[in-house]
């Protein structure tokens, strides 16, 4: 009778005339989805030893739960109410039920609910069954930490907490302990049918019942069914939230603003650290007892490092007005708070670090270039402190890159960047100074490269002399040599 059933309900294509009767929002598929939930119901109860019927019950419950048409119509009937508070307490005979069904019917009760659009079902959903479970997972798990806790007192109710304790590896509690791991099993996979908002506020509510989850799990570690399924949980969740990721990664839109709706987490954050900077720069407050021991470059440069392989891996810096916070950011933390960023990224952050400025100056406007020269200026200072004091480190070194590249890229292939020439030239000045050795092995290439530069880069290079020291009035004094040093190789490259 129940596949019967099944089999009208998964017909694909019924004729223009059953359509009109069984269709969507008439009266007969009302009355025979109620009819069908009520053969569910009594097919539970009086067939609970009958594994074969039980099957095709739960198999046709889900396919109720799935279909939004059925889901509506059955979720307003008080039998599915009474069906979801048995599966949920466990009442007979539900009992007797076979695990993988009593599954299969929590499925179908999380598909309806989630399935429909009003939030007072959402409401019955929480209070009815997801906080039961959460409730009576949370008395397990608070139970067995309070025993231990009392356990490791060594007091006079060590043996009264031992004893007890021991209860919880009794068959009884470990079926009890099955039951809500296959309880949460079917929630996910039920959550797993439902729109990507529903699914985002199962998974959401889920952070802290996995962690219970995780408490059990070192309590029966060396319970193979307990671990199994509570494995087989954390398999499911993972399994559902990267399918979820793939379905959803790569997705484009129409929209002009979507890429900075999406992110706008990320320009959020970023913008609060620009802030928290700028207080710690310019601070107007009375307050003279603040704690000297916060350093506010730490908090900033940590708040940072949440960001960084968001931005990598998902190329937010194309989008316009997270690009320019960001750049805004690393400037003013690099002026102010240098040290933070040697003593607190490790060299595969840092590597990034270094690779978003690189970015910065190939693909943006002139503010921007400008902001990361500046970055890279400040910090090379920091470097040259740190070779002063004998303190150099394999971070230290990765900047000399950058004078490669200012020279060979910018100053070679004749970039027009008149309006940044002053910080172009000072920031080369200060990479000189920090690694004058490269900058030589430089100039001896560049020499390889054509023989007509020979004479001006010779002159360069006595000018700037073995050993520069950094200093304003140097600095000064090269940018006008180094402007006529750009300007005949220029011309003469032209020839």
């Amino acid at each position: 009778m129940v596949q019967c059933q099944l089999k009208i309900i998964r017909k694909a294509k019924i004729s223009q005339t059953l359509s009109v009767l069984l269709g969507k929002g008439s009266e007969m598929l009302e009355f025979l989805t109620n009819y069908f939930l009520s053969k569910v119901v009594t097919n539970l109860q009086m067939w609970a030893s009958e594994s074969d019927v039980i099957k095709e019950t739960a198999d046709l419950f889900v396919t109720l739960s799935i279909k939004k048409d059925s889901s509506s119509i059955i979720i307003k009937n008080d039998l599915f109410w009474t069906l979801a508070n048995n599966v949920i307490t466990n009442q007979m005979p539900i009992q007797l039920i076979n695990e993988e069904y009593k599954r299969l019917l929590i499925k179908g009760i999380t598909c309806s609910c989630l399935n429909n659009s009003s939030d007072e079902y959402r409401l019955h959903f929480d209070r009815s069954i997801f906080q039961i479970l959460n409730q009576r997972l949370h008395s397990i798990v608070e139970s067995i930490h309070t025993l231990l806790e009392q356990i490791k007192l060594n007091n006079n109710n060590k043996i009264h907490c031992t004893n007890a304790l021991q209860t919880f590896y009794s068959e009884n509690v470990l079926s009890q302990i099955s039951t809500l791991i296959n309880s949460y099993c079917g929630l996910i996979e039920g959550g797993s049918r439902c729109s990507s908002e529903q699914i985002t506020y199962l998974f959401e509510h889920s952070q802290q019942t996995l962690q219970y989850i995780l408490d059990l799990f070192d309590f029966y570690h060396n319970y193979c069914d307990q671990v199994q399924i509570i494995l087989e949980l954390f398999s499911l969740y993972a399994e559902h939230v990267l399918i979820f990721t793939k379905c959803n990664y790569g997705k484009k839109t129409k929209e002009i603003n979507a890429d900075e709706d999406f992110n706008a987490h990320i320009y959020t954050l970023l913008n609060c650290l620009n802030h928290l900077l700028a207080k710690d720069f310019i601070d107007f407050s009375n307050d003279n007892s603040a704690n000297t021991e916060v350093n506010v470059g730490d908090v900033v440069l940590y708040g940072l490092i949440i960001c960084l392989p968001l931005i990598q891996s998902d190329n937010l810096l194309k989008i316009p007005s997270i690009s320019s916070c960001y750049y805004k950011l690393v400037s003013s933390l690099c002026e102010q708070h240098s040290e933070c960023i040697f003593r607190l990224l490790n060299p595969d952050q840092y590597s990034i670090f270094l690779s978003t400025i690189k970015l910065g100056l190939d693909n943006y406007d002139n503010e921007i270039c400008k902001m990361c020269l500046e970055t890279i200026q400040n910090l090379t200072l920091y470097t040259m402190k740190q070779q002063k004091l004998n303190q150099t480190n394999e971070k230290t070194k990765y900047l000399e890159h950058f004078l490669d590249y200012l020279l060979q890229e910018i100053v070679i292939t004749t970039t027009t960047l008149s309006d940044l020439f002053d910080t172009l030239a000072g920031t080369i000045y200060t990479l000189i100074c920090a690694y004058p050795n490269q900058f030589y092995h430089i100039l001896g290439q560049m020499k390889q490269y054509d023989e007509n530069l020979s004479i001006i880069i010779d002159k360069l290079a006595n000018d700037i002399g073995q050993k520069p020291d950094y200093n304003r009035k140097a600095k000064i004094s090269f940018t006008v040599k180094f402007e006529s040093f750009v300007t005949n190789l220029r011309r003469i490259m032209k020839k």
